[in-house]
């Protein structure tokens, strides 16, 4: 089984705080959930030699799990790049943009204004995917799980993989009348 697929297996299967008798902390399994989204999804526009980045906002627990996670690793070619964004950054440099729940409203909101094709934006809040964001983190029982807003994936430029969506809780669906 390849690392991928062994890592989604045990980000579904595996209760957030045990991987193997190995504390794994809530904030080290999002992160993984990111670094697995990247791999999973496809940009138009990334250069052949351009950095995958995966940003944060309003998560510092994340935000430093996820620094921690990318040193040294590539995904078909890329060195993945972590970056921790202040509320009113840029995003031009992100591919990846996940939001803490503190920030999520306003944040979406003022991406629905500079709506970008290529970002893949996630969250833990409750109702980001059903509310314009396009992957959103939650809790099912003791398993961190995702949704994915169909919608909003088809009315960006990325594709994320089928074995991505065979994975997800499907909201937006603007394919199914």
């Amino acid at each position: 089984m390849s690392f991928l697929r062994t890592a989604i297996v045990l980000a579904l299967l595996v209760p957030a705080t045990t991987t193997l008798g190995q504390a794994v902390s809530v904030p080290q399994l999002k992160a993984a959930f990111l670094i697995n989204f990247a791999k999973l999804t496809t940009w138009p526009d990334l250069g052949p030699t351009a950095p995958i980045t995966l940003c944060t906002v309003g998560d510092d627990d994340v935000a430093s799990a996820v620094a921690m996670m990318v040193q040294g690793r590539r995904v078909d070619g890329h060195a993945l790049a972590a970056t921790r964004l202040p509320l009113d950054a840029a995003w031009a440099p992100c591919q990846i943009l996940f939001i803490g729940k503190a920030e999520a409203t306003h944040t979406l909101n003022r991406f629905r204004g500079e709506a970008s094709g290529t970002l893949v934006t996630v969250s833990d809040e409750q109702g980001f995917a059903s509310n314009g964001g396009m992957i959103e983190l939650f809790n099912e029982g003791s398993r961190l799980r995702f949704a994915v807003n169909l919608r909003q994936v088809d009315d960006s430029r990325v594709v994320l993989s089928s074995r991505l969506l065979q994975l997800a809780r499907i909201v937006g669906d603007s394919r199914v009348r």
